[in-house]
């Protein structure tokens, strides 16, 4: 059983702007988790978090495609191995930016149904449509 977790939000931040604080180790680390993400194909990177039992609060991550508009990378962790996430950007106008946003390979009963769901909650009603435009706004 796979599923996917997919969110298509609109920024009012022009398309480079939301690019570099996707692919920008800083910005992410402040709007996302500590990490240090690079924007080069194959760098191997990590996310830090708090941890709780079965999970070690870090996610190890790998890009794989790093061409503008496309940002997407390995995320591996707990008991999720090898799933993907991928941000697309797509500018509407000088002042607006589409994110078609997707988090796929949830792989197995657990995956597909409790971490999907808490991966779900997160990306969906704190990070992509809270953290991120906050972060955007300074």
């Amino acid at each position: 059983m796979t599923k996917s977790i997919k969110q298509r939000i609109v920024y009012d931040f022009p398309v480079q702007d939301v690019w570099e604080d996707l692919t920008d180790a800083q910005a992410m680390s402040e709007w996302l988790m500590e990490c240090d993400i690079k924007p080069v194909f194959g760098h191997r990177f990590a996310f830090k978090t708090k941890s709780y039992p079965g999970f070690d609060g870090t996610v190890y991550c790998e890009v794989l495609e790093v061409i503008p508009p496309t940002n997407s990378f390995s995320w591996s962790g707990g008991s999720l191995q090898n799933s993907k996430v991928t941000f697309t950007l797509k500018s509407i106008d000088e002042r607006n930016t589409e994110l078609l946003f997707e988090h796929s390979g949830f792989d197995g009963l657990l995956n597909a149904i409790i971490v999907r769901k808490i991966l779900a909650n997160g990306w969906r009603c704190r990070i992509l449509t809270v953290a991120l435009p906050k972060y955007l706004a300074k």
